[in-house]
């Protein structure tokens, strides 16, 4: 059937995790493996204190995967995209994405210090240059990382 042919087109990308029409076929339980490698990286992060909740998307852009969080309540979500992906990739982007609740104190700061000070305008300017800023601090920390815990970091991101 469908997903046969799917695996004929892309043999080296495993697993494979498809919607059709509204229900899952998982041939490999990729929510299962994936809520494994959080709680690993939970750990490896000390990240253990906040309760995380996944959401695994099918139609998400790789530039829209995202953790939201409230610092207060140690809680977030994070939505990733799955479809057709290596593990490998879609394990660098959780990462990537827990390492943004390593730097939440860091936001809360920017936060405050530019509520009162900056328009709404130059809030969003500065606020774009701070996302990307910290985008590029959280590779370096994924690199490091991986690189500690002997993993090899994914060609796509070298």
């Amino acid at each position: 059937g469908f997903v046969t042919r799917l695996r004929e087109l892309y043999p080296t990308r495993s697993p494979l995790c498809l919607i059709t029409n509204t229900s899952w076929t998982k041939p490999m339980n990729i929510q299962t493996r994936v809520r494994k490698l959080l709680v690993e990286w939970q750990e490896t992060l000390g990240l253990q204190d906040w309760v995380v909740h996944l959401r695994l998307y099918q139609r998400l852009s790789l530039d829209d995967q995202y953790c939201n969080w409230r610092f207060s309540e140690k809680v977030a979500r994070i939505g990733l995209n799955v479809n057709a992906r290596l593990m490998e990739e879609i394990e660098h982007d959780l990462v990537h994405e827990l390492c943004h609740l390593i730097l939440a104190p860091s936001n809360r700061v920017f936060d405050n210090l530019n509520e009162n000070k900056v328009s709404k305008k130059e809030r969003v300017t500065f606020g774009s240059e701070f996302n990307l800023a910290q985008n590029v601090a959280i590779e370096n920390i994924v690199r490091v990382v991986y690189k500690l815990k002997e993993k090899e970091y994914p060609p796509h991101r070298a």
